[in-house]
């Protein structure tokens, strides 16, 4: 069978029609429904009762009338347009056995135009995981309020949440591409005593994604995601004196931004990330470090 843009318009209808599902599974109802239609098409009338099932014979013999009926069709075209001058209403063609006489091609009758079938809706994108790793932008809505907030998704399926400079959160994430929904779990609120709280979002796109959330205190808001740009912050591999290492991607980034923040308590003005990087002999900056990783474990793990 050609393609549709192959044929011309008063054909290009058959392409419509020619198109009907037979599977294994239910074979009998298929087949039927197709006998039924082109009982219609051709007009014949069936003596069978209605719901009773056909014969295999009966099945394959009004099937071949049906494809041979099409064939024809195709064949009666595709011969007169090869011989047709595009311009004349009528052909001349050599009547069979007297090559001295012509005949008038009968006029060629045009399918009834059959309406414009609604167009399929664009297909959603495959997502992974990885689609959901980068900056989003978060409109979070609660008791009539607003927040702007910035989202940052991790690959080992962590993220923090920033409010301005500040870290408002941080927790874990999943996909699950089988219902398009990313779920955050394990999350700690900062702004909130590290209260943990959970989200499920539906994607919307590739590029959206919205849901709501509710915490241990059975506080809860809305939340919608959207694409940022800019990139991530680049992950510490470690800090001097101070064992990072069993952290996630997120949770590095946003305590090793709180030890940058946090002032030595000697008289030396420096921040304690600083005198941990520049000056090993301090016995000041490793006791501050610990500590305040002890604290954010507390907050982040408990």
């Amino acid at each position: 069978m050609p393609a549709e843009e192959e044929l011309p318009p008063d054909l290009q209808p058959l392409c419509r029609r020619n198109a009907w599902e037979i599977t294994e599974q239910a074979w009998d109802e298929n087949f039927n429904r197709l006998l039924q239609a082109l009982e219609r098409s051709l007009g014949l009338r069936s003596k069978r009762l209605e719901g009773s099932i056909f014969s295999t014979r009966t099945k394959w013999i009004l099937a071949a009338i049906g494809s041979a009926a099409m064939l024809a069709v195709l064949a009666t075209y595709t011969t007169g347009n090869n011989n047709h001058a595009p311009s004349s209403e009528t052909s001349r063609q050599p009547v069979s056995g007297a090559p001295a006489r012509y005949a008038s091609s009968p006029p060629q009758e045009r399918p009834t135009a059959q309406p414009a079938s609604a167009p399929e809706p664009p297909a959603q994108p495959v997502l992974t995981a990885g689609h959901f790793v980068g900056r989003w932008n978060a409109a979070v809505t609660a008791n009539g309020q607003s927040l702007d907030e910035r989202v940052e998704i991790y690959r080992d399926a962590s993220f923090r949440v920033m409010l301005g400079d500040e870290v408002a959160a941080v927790g874990r994430w999943r996909y699950t591409p089988a219902n398009g929904s990313l779920e955050i779990t394990d999350a700690a609120n900062f702004l909130n005593n590290g209260v943990k709280f959970a989200c499920t979002m539906r994607t919307a796109s590739g590029e959206q994604t919205g849901g709501a959330c509710r915490d241990r205190l059975q506080n809860s808001w809305l939340v919608s995601l959207t694409r940022s740009d800019g990139n991530l912050p680049d992950i510490p591999e470690d800090v001097p004196r101070v064992d990072i290492s069993g952290l996630t991607m997120a949770e590095k980034v946003a305590f090793v931004e709180t030890l940058a923040a946090g002032r030595c308590t000697c008289s030396c003005g420096l921040s304690v990330l600083v005198c941990l990087r520049k000056d090993q002999s301090c016995q000041f900056s490793p006791n501050i470090a610990r500590n305040a990783l002890a604290a954010f474990l507390r907050m982040t793990r408990s």
